[in-house]
């Protein structure tokens, strides 16, 4: 561990030129995984934090590290994990989830214009049947974000009715 502090101290004070740092840091570290990255990338934020006073400077030493960690993991062929959004997407139990106004009025506009029949429950199946395909073809997380995504939408569907 050691090792890894004076490596991150010298990522920190050579910022401008510090890919080749980076990979010190992650063969010194021996990462193999996205959580053995990310807990260096914790570790890394935690050192710089507390070393660094200028709150600002830590932000921008951070970002870059965060940055060069990526390009370095794509390198190794580690896939980062995906982003599943901020706040604003998320339900609680039970709870629909904030539509934005453009949203709404759009959600109000459009059954006035369209009063087509509902779709047949044959149909469904093949919704049901288009998602599951997609899905086939995704990673796990990308397929628990799609997942939420239609649950969320659907949420908020039940709750204009």
């Amino acid at each position: 561990m050691t090792t890894l502090i004076q490596l991150f101290d010298k990522h920190t004070a050579n910022a401008k030129s510090g890919q080749k740092l980076v990979a010190e840091i992650m063969e010194a570290a021996k990462v193999k995984t996205t959580e053995d990255a990310d807990k260096i990338y914790a570790d890394y934020k935690a050192r710089v934090s507390e070393k660094v006073t200028d709150k600002l400077e830590a932000a921008s030493v951070i970002a870059l590290f965060n940055a060069r960690r990526h390009r370095w993991m794509e390198a190794q062929g580690i896939k980062a994990k995906a982003h599943t959004g901020g706040k604003a997407g998320k339900t609680k139990a039970g709870k629909a989830t904030k539509v934005t106004k453009k949203a709404a009025r759009a959600a109000r506009v459009a059954p006035a214009k369209d009063q087509a029949t509902p779709m047949p429950l044959h149909d469904v199946g093949t919704i049901l049947t288009a998602i599951r395909l997609v899905l086939n073809g995704m990673s796990k997380a990308d397929a628990k974000a799609v997942a939420t995504r239609i649950q969320n939408e659907m949420t908020t569907i039940l709750a204009t009715k």
